[in-house]
C-alpha cells in the first residue's frame, strides 16, 4: 500500500509540473503577443523612441507592474529594444527556472 500512495504523489507532482509548463508556455506566447501589439501600435500611431516604454508600462498588470516600478527607478532614457530584452530575461527566466527547480525536487 505504501508503493501505491508514493506512486500517486510522483504522479500529482508530475501532473502539476505539466500544468506549470503548460502555464509557462501560454505565459511566453502571451508576453510575446502583447509585445508585438505594443510594437504594430506604435508603428500605427507613430509613436516616437522616447515614449514607448511609459505607454507600454501603462498596461502592465500584476507581477509584471510591480517589476516594472522597481526597474524604472533610477534608469532615464530606457529604449523599447532593451525594456524587451529586459522583460523576456525578467518573466521568462523566472518561469522557467521554478518549472526546472520543481522537477528536479522529483528526483
Amino acid at each position: 500500500m505504501r508503493l501505491g500512495s508514493v506512486l500517486l504523489t510522483w504522479e500529482v507532482t508530475l501532473l502539476i509540473l505539466i500544468q506549470k509548463l503548460n502555464s509557462l508556455c501560454l505565459k511566453v506566447k502571451i508576453l510575446g503577443g502583447w509585445i508585438k501589439k505594443c510594437t504594430r501600435y506604435f508603428g500605427l500611431c507613430k509613436v516616437h523612441d522616447n515614449q514607448k516604454v511609459d505607454l507600454a508600462s501603462l498596461y502592465l498588470k500584476g507581477s509584471a507592474e510591480t517589476w516594472f516600478v522597481n526597474y524604472i527607478l533610477g534608469r532615464k532614457g530606457v529604449s523599447w529594444e532593451d525594456f524587451v530584452v529586459d522583460i523576456y530575461t525578467r518573466f521568462n527566466d523566472n518561469l522557467g527556472s521554478k518549472v526546472v527547480e520543481d522537477f528536479n525536487r522529483l528526483q
